[in-house]
């Protein structure tokens, strides 16, 4: 989902959202899905920054540009610090994914302060912080790039979303569930049972003791796993404990995605031996070894 399309969706939520400091995370009330009204307790703190990014220090390191700081927003992109040692594909195709959305922010943010004048109402600025930077494998064939975005529209609280990009080194081009998969059918079935299992796990452990069934838990989950090949192409690359090759796959999922605004993002990695025998053949070869930092966790 690009970033143009989710914020505008996302503004429109967070508008119409209160929030409360007292919700029960055991009251079923409180996580009602998607089809019922959402509860909404202290926002998560802006997202986690992935284990891989230790490697800041050594190139990795990040660059902000702060290009619109007018009163009615202001919009902070950050860039890897390498940027201009990639590829002019990838490096290009960063830069357009990371500035996509900015100038419709800025116009939507203006729009609102001139209805908040004639409407005489307070108008608070709106920000967006846009995060690029890589994860997963350092060595090898494929890598990828995960930007994510943490926006504030005027609402009860701010919110965040995920871009994501992955690359093969040896096509000079972006890949995606298409170059990844021998077969879309099979893969789809795979995945779901995998992220069904896995973001249940997850919830059950972010919520901790809980009394509600498992049915109701998945009752956020399911909308997100349908037969629609556009569920499946929020992965990018896990690192492995094998140099140069690919430990699995991490799959995202932000605020609202699969549960309350209150829970957070979710992340959640299928490892490599669950995945060989939906994986292309021209890839399949390098999906080895287990996944370093198999769940990076969401806030």
């Amino acid at each position: 989902m690009y970033r143009s399309v989710f914020l505008a969706a996302s503004a429109l939520v967070l508008v119409s959202c209160g929030a409360s400091d007292d919700t029960d995370m055991n009251d079923p009330s409180a996580l009602t899905p998607p089809n019922g009204q959402i509860g909404v307790d202290t926002p998560p703190a802006k997202p986690a920054v992935p284990a891989e990014s230790a490697d800041m220090e050594e190139g990795r390191a990040l660059d902000a540009d702060t290009i619109d700081s007018g009163e009615a927003a202001e919009i902070t992109v950050t860039l890897p610090s390498n940027i201009s040692e990639l590829d002019d594909g990838l490096a290009s195709r960063i830069r357009e994914l990371a500035y996509e959305g900015t100038d419709e922010f800025v116009a939507n943010a203006e729009n609102e302060q001139e209805a908040a004048r004639n409407d005489e109402f307070p108008f608070r600025q709106h920000s967006l912080e846009v995060t690029w930077q890589q994860v997963g494998p350092k060595t090898g064939r494929l890598f990828s790039y995960l930007g994510t975005s943490w926006f504030y529209t005027g609402g009860a609280h701010g919110n965040f979303g995920f871009d994501i990009l992955n690359w093969d080194e040896n096509r000079r081009s972006e890949i995606g569930f298409a170059n990844i998969f021998a077969d879309e059918a099979a893969a789809i079935d795979v995945l779901k049972t995998e992220l069904r299992a896995g973001l249940l796990k997850a919830k059950k452990d972010r919520l901790g003791e809980t009394d509600l069934p498992d049915d109701q838990l998945t009752e956020w989950i399911d909308p997100a796993l349908t037969d629609d090949v556009a569920d499946y192409g929020n992965f990018t690359f896990a690192q492995s404990n094998v140099s140069g090759a690919v430990g699995g796959l991490t799959f995202y999922y932000p605020p609202y995605a699969v549960g309350s605004y209150a829970e957070g993002d979710y992340r959640v990695t299928i490892p490599a031996t669950r995945l060989k025998s939906i994986i292309a053949p021209e890839y399949a070869n390098l999906f080895e070894g287990d996944p370093v930092d198999a769940n990076p966790p969401g806030e």
